[in-house]
């Protein structure tokens, strides 16, 4: 009897293989509603192509873009780079932690605050300085409201600069998140309110234009920051990793829990939690929230509210560290090298490197009974070879393997064409699997070609035996 299978909509693998192993790697799950062919099918990740690189830089650490250049710090230098991609070095910035980047309103020429582990600097035409005033407090990180630079400190400090002026500091202008007695792990600004992300607590704050101190808080809610880094602006809301390693979307004054099980256990599992970044793009009809640790990457798409994952050719995680809108492309920064990429949909591999999709849909089985596997069918994209002399891009193959214990253990590779250029009515079929137990099978499909990839539908003729 042949049956249709799910490919499933995101990557949850459960806590041990038999009890769940399905993943999307380098691929997600699209909405196609009633008029498509299924309702999820799954589409490759979006490829990279190389826009410039920084000399003598190391990893991307923060990148913040205006019309007309695109300021980067990789390693410990900063960069500015034109549309055109042409870089030249604009200085340094002593320190390797996180780096916060923002910038003002002023009328005569806006500045761009650099902070990071205490160090303040100020990019101003075409100039970049470090600032030292007795009356700053060193600031962890740095965001901009209504002009007014503000800064986060120790002590669960907090400051503000002169209106539209980062080089106006007043001892006295400052306050503490002192609702509880943590320190501030991020300032951040969303829909005018200052939002001061601590260890343990989250205090909102909005400009009152009150004579004495502008600011007054609005409220505070007990759920904690595990990583500064992790919080981003997604769509239209603010992700970030909590004090309990889940992923959390503002919901007004609160967070919803957005992260699944298999999400919460790779956070727990990073060896060093602050290091994990958050940073986030549109693509198409979809707004991504993607999480990265050195060990993995996680994505979480915010208008399906599914997960998938991303892997760079031969690593467990993705190469990229940020990725910000500067011009009508998408830059995205390298977590290992001074490397900006311009990452989109018409692209299908990383710079070079294979973008191999990997997709791997939810088990199958007819518990108690076992399951006699005659043939199975992947509906994918076909006909998307390419004219060239790479014989893997003009002649592109589907690499299949099938378990039957939940992913612990896999077959050998079967490599099926998925049809040359033009080849429209290539059918992916293959037969004679066997027999599973009670646990059913599991099928692992992936393509690594330099070309277009996706699947709409997946189906397999398959006979229960015998309990």
């Amino acid at each position: 009897m042949i049956k249709n299978v799910s490919l499933g909509t995101s990557s949850n693998p459960a806590r041990y293989g038999p009890d769940g192993s399905a993943r999307l790697i380098n691929c997600y799950a699209e909405k196609a509603g009633a008029e498509g062919k299924i309702q999820w099918p799954i589409y490759a990740s979006d490829g990279l192509t190389d826009f410039a690189t920084l000399t003598g830089g190391g990893a991307v650490r923060a990148m913040m873009p205006t019309d007309t250049d695109l300021y980067v710090v990789a390693g410990r230098r900063l960069f500015r780079v034109t549309l055109a991609g042409s870089v030249s070095a604009m200085g340094g910035v002593p320190t390797d932690g996180p780096v916060f980047m923002a910038r003002n309103s002023r009328e005569t020429g806006f500045e761009i605050g650099v902070a990071s582990d205490g160090f303040f600097g100020i990019i101003s035409g075409n100039t970049f300085a470090q600032y030292q005033d007795s009356n700053l407090r060193g600031p962890n990180s740095f965001a901009v409201i209504d002009g007014y630079g503000v800064t986060g400190a120790a002590n669960g400090y907090w400051q503000v600069s002169g209106q539209n002026n980062m080089r106006s500091w007043d001892a006295l202008e400052t306050a503490n998140a002192e609702s509880y007695p943590d320190e501030i792990e991020r300032t951040f600004v969303h829909e005018r309110e200052i939002m001061f992300f601590g260890s343990d607590s989250i205090e909102w704050w909005q400009n009152t234009g009150a004579a004495d101190f502008s600011f007054a808080r609005v409220t505070t809610r007990q759920i904690g920051c595990a990583s500064g880094s992790s919080v981003a602006r997604v769509g239209e809301t603010v992700c970030w990793v909590d004090h309990d390693h889940q992923v959390r979307a503002r919901t007004g004054y609160n967070g919803k829990v957005i992260s699944t099980g298999a999400v919460v256990r790779a956070i727990s599992s990073a060896a060093d939690k602050k290091a994990i970044k958050g940073f986030s793009w549109s693509s198409g009809d979809h707004a991504f929230y993607a999480i990265r640790s050195p060990e993995w990457c996680w994505v979480y798409d915010l208008y399906t509210g599914a997960w998938h994952e991303r892997q760079s050719y031969g690593s467990a995680t993705w190469t990229i560290s940020d990725v910000v809108k500067f011009g009508d492309r998408l830059i995205a920064g390298d977590a290992t090298t001074g490397k900006l990429y311009v990452m989109s949909g018409t692209a299908y591999d990383e710079a070079g490197l294979p973008l191999e999709m990997i997709i791997q849909p939810p088990a199958s089985h007819a518990y108690p009974q076992g399951l006699k596997i005659r043939k199975a069918f992947l509906d994918v994209i076909p006909g998307v070879g390419t004219v060239t002399s790479d014989t893997d891009d003009a002649n592109p193959d589907l690499i299949v393997r099938h378990s039957f214990d939940g992913g612990l253990n896999w077959s050998a590779e079967r490599h099926v064409p998925i049809g040359a250029a033009g080849k429209r009515l290539t059918r992916v079929r293959m037969k004679n699997f066997g027999r599973s137990g009670e646990d059913g099978f599991q099928f692992q499909f992936r393509v690594s070609a330099n070309v277009i990839k996706g699947a709409t539908g997946f189906a397999v003729d398959a006979e229960p035996l015998r309990a």
